[in-house]
C-alpha cells in the first residue's frame, strides 16, 4: 500500500520551505523543531491571505520575536567545524521530532 503524501496549507508550505531555508543557512545538517519554530516567526500568511500567521501573532504578543529565537538556536549550535563549513552540508535532514509534527499536522 502506497503512502500517501500529506496535503498543507500554503502558509504551512512556506513555512516548511523557511525551515529548509534556515536550517541549510546556519549549516545545520538536520531539520528540528527549532528550524520549523523560527519559520513560523518569520513566515507571513498564504498568498492573498488577510490575516498574518496566527502562530506568528500569539507568539510575539508574549515577546517571542525571531530575532531572539534566531540568537537563541545559534548559541546551542555545537562548535564543530563540520557543522560551520558550507561545503559540509547537504539538504537537512529531518529529526524524529520534526517528522512527528509534521505528521500530526496532516
Amino acid at each position: 500500500m502506497q503512502s500517501k503524501m500529506p496535503v498543507y496549507t500554503p502558509a504551512a508550505e512556506a513555512a516548511l520551505s523557511e525551515a529548509v531555508r534556515y536550517a541549510a543557512s546556519l549549516g545545520s545538517r538536520y531539520l528540528g523543531t527549532e528550524h520549523l519554530f523560527y519559520a513560523l516567526l518569520t513566515t507571513e500568511s498564504s498568498p492573498g491571505a488577510v490575516y498574518p500567521c496566527t502562530a506568528a501573532v500569539l507568539l510575539s504578543s508574549r515577546g517571542v520575536t525571531a530575532m531572539k529565537t534566531d540568537a537563541l538556536i545559534r548559541g546551542q549550535m555545537p562548535r564543530h567545524k563540520d557543522t560551520q563549513d558550507p561545503k559540509n552540508v547537504g539538504a537537512p535532514v529531518p529529526t524524529p521530532a520534526y517528522t512527528r509534527v509534521c505528521s500530526r499536522a496532516e
